[in-house]
């Protein structure tokens, strides 16, 4: 079977020095691969590509799409060498922050996407820099020229640490789905803890995905999304390791053996990755 995880960040160039890497090779992420029953990948403690392509052959991915932060550390040139070694193993979303201001975000978009080898671009807006909601008007020029030209955006959309949690509430991403009707919306991390309720937004909006990612693997909610689905999203959710915070092949066993029916499976690994973002 067919496998693209729409979560995963690989160990390439100047990435391998991020701090996420650091707390891989030093242990520090060991109890969180704990929590969820999943070993940490070697390729992660070693910030090997090689290994890293090993682990996706051996789970069968064909495809890993990599969400760019854009830091000091790794800036978005990190695209170009990515897709130079492996232009058919990873699709990569290059990172924007709406403070940056929007002549910034749009030589960014205009060098990496429009005219490079990016794929979409990819936010996050709990996590690093200054903190926003999503409907908050700064980020409206990026979402208006990316619904214009068919761009999509992965938003990292959930998850345990944010500057708040609310961050993450449903409402603000209703007005934006309401708002840009055909802006293509993949939120990462599933929306997490707000689960149900972010589940409704895609039942209830043609323009919003999901990839609920380590929070389908032993977490609270994982039900509901098992649920989802099988049933209201099996043409909506998708299938991301959060590698390397949880080894490939750990994860995707997980979710061949949670619960979800093996009529769907295809559509959760595969089918609604392409169907949703148009790429292959």
């Amino acid at each position: 079977m067919k496998v693209i995880d729409c979560r995963l960040r690989p160990p390439i160039g100047a990435y391998a020095k991020d701090s996420l890497f650091e707390l891989i090779s030093n242990g520090v992420m060991q109890n969180c691969a704990t929590q969820h029953n999943c070993a940490l990948p070697e390729s992660g403690k070693k910030r090997s590509m090689e290994k890293l392509i090993q682990e996706m052959d051996e789970s069968a991915v064909e495809c890993g799409y990599f969400a760019v932060r854009n830091t000091e550390i790794c800036g978005n040139e990190v695209i170009f060498e990515l897709n130079a070694a492996y232009p058919e193993r990873f699709k990569a979303f290059a990172g924007l922050k709406p403070h940056d201001g929007w002549e910034y975000n749009l030589a960014q978009i205009q060098r990496f996407v429009l005219d490079g080898p990016a794929v979409g671009i990819a936010m996050e807006p709990a996590i690093y820099g200054t903190p926003w909601y999503v409907d908050d008007e700064i980020a409206f020029p990026i979402y208006e020229f990316c619904q214009k030209n068919q761009i999509p955006i992965m938003m990292t959309y959930g998850g345990r640490n944010p500057a708040d949690a609310t961050y993450y509430l449903p409402a603000p991403m209703e007005h934006v789905a309401q708002t840009f009707p055909d802006l293509r919306l993949l939120l990462l991390h599933g929306g997490w803890p707000w689960v149900v309720p972010t589940c409704s937004l895609a039942l209830n909006y043609r323009n919003i995905y999901l990839c609920a990612d380590m929070y389908m693997v032993n977490a609270p909610g994982q039900r509901d999304y098992v649920d989802a689905a099988n049933y209201f999203l099996s043409d909506k959710l998708m299938f991301g390791s959060a590698y390397p915070i949880l080894s490939i092949v750990d994860a995707l066993q997980h979710y061949l053996h949670c619960g979800i029916q093996e009529k769907v499976l295809p559509n959760i690994l595969y089918q609604n990755a392409v169907s949703a973002l148009q790429f292959l």
